[in-house]
């Protein structure tokens, strides 16, 4: 301790020496009151604290988490177990902080914004005081890692409608953790999370237009990773041709000279590149217009499917009856009444020529 006596300016040699021990045993005095205060709380922490409280007792204090964030709001619990008395409060000090209230808390606190371990000094008064310390640790701020995000939509534009299409979103970064929003020009198509450094989206039945595409990633945690957004992608669907397959129809024409033979013709439209006939007498022909001889006098049941670019028209259907040529002279023959040019003789009405009468009478 400094000499009292310097205190006061004064020199010894002007001072009796009854006097110089007198000043020395008040300042011992003084110090030994001070060493033997007892504990008390923050001195201002309270205003109704006018005095110095006498210790006892215990206090836990324990923060409601022991790593935080920089900067992160945390709270503390206390527990006295001593004396108790009408007035109850705390004080918390240390790393510049002073937070002081009468009651028995929580205390809100704020984590430093650097990174390092803090303690703290904890007085509780609850009739005596005591003290304690609670330790955190503030974890250094994480380094966000920058994304990118990239757009691909499958299959290769242009397709016809109505179309499927697939958009695959990349998101680099790694360990990216988050979710896509798909988006066609401004309107949402709706998100997916990420997985695995990519998120789809199927689209189904779209319609002839030109389409503009979009991927926007939202990170989970943006302190951990940033948000980004892929470049536009352009789709066009186009509009489906018009599928026009031919109307397939037929006619048919007996032979002048044959009447066993007749001569098919292709009336189909649209524009036919092949043709499928059934002659209905077990004959097939790819001709466009055929011709058949029927071995026998009968009815046949032909049929002709044609087909253009676009595809197989239907099957036109058609029932052609077929007679004989008459056979015979006719009736009275060469030596009847009426002589050899009678109407019923050998060049008569029903001689062997009325066969072309019986024969195309089917047609009619």
């Amino acid at each position: 301790m400094e000499d009292p006596l310097r205190i006061v300016g004064l020199k010894r040699k002007n001072i009796p020496k009854v006097a110089v021990l007198a000043a020395g045993l008040t300042a011992a005095v003084v110090a030994a009151t001070m060493n033997i205060a007892p504990a008390q709380a923050y001195p201002t922490y309270e205003t109704g604290c006018t005095g110095c409280h006498s210790g006892g007792g215990s206090v836990a204090a324990t923060p409601s988490k022991a790593t935080l964030a920089p900067g992160a709001a945390y709270t503390v619990g206390l527990a006295y177990t001593g004396s108790t008395g009408t007035k109850v409060g705390y004080a918390v000090t240390g790393n510049g902080v002073h937070v002081n209230a009468s009651n028995a808390g929580p205390v809100s606190m704020t984590a430093p914004a650097a990174a390092g371990s803090y303690t703290y000094t904890v007085w509780m008064r609850s009739g005596s005081v005591a003290s304690t310390t609670y330790t955190i640790t503030v974890a250094a701020a994480p380094v966000q890692v920058t994304t990118t995000t990239a757009l691909a939509v499958s299959p290769a534009s242009p397709v016809e409608a109505p179309a499927d299409a697939t958009l695959t979103a990349t998101v680099a970064g790694a360990g990216a953790a988050g979710s896509v929003e798909f988006f066609n020009g401004t309107s949402s198509l709706g998100t997916s999370p990420v997985a695995s450094g990519t998120a789809t989206k199927a689209l189904a039945a779209l319609a002839a237009a030109d389409y503009s595409y979009t991927a926007v990633f939202t990170p989970t945690d943006l302190a951990l990773f940033s948000a980004s957004t892929s470049a536009n992608v352009a789709f066009t669907v186009t509009a489906a041709p018009v599928v026009v397959v031919p109307v397939s129809s037929f006619t048919s024409a007996v032979s002048a000279t044959d009447p066993l033979t007749v001569a098919m013709t292709d009336t189909s439209s649209e524009t036919p590149i092949s043709w499928a006939w059934d002659l209905g007498n077990s004959t097939v022909s790819t001709l466009q217009s055929p011709s058949v001889t029927y071995a026998a006098a009968g009815t046949y049941t032909v049929t002709l499917t044609a087909t253009n670019a676009d595809g197989a028209g239907n099957t036109a259907t058609t029932d052609i009856t077929v007679t004989a040529a008459g056979g015979h002279d006719g009736d009275d023959g060469d030596d009847g009444d009426d002589g050899d040019d009678g109407d019923d003789g050998h060049h008569g009405d029903d001689g062997h020529h009325g066969w072309f009468d019986r024969f195309t009478s089917w047609f009619r």
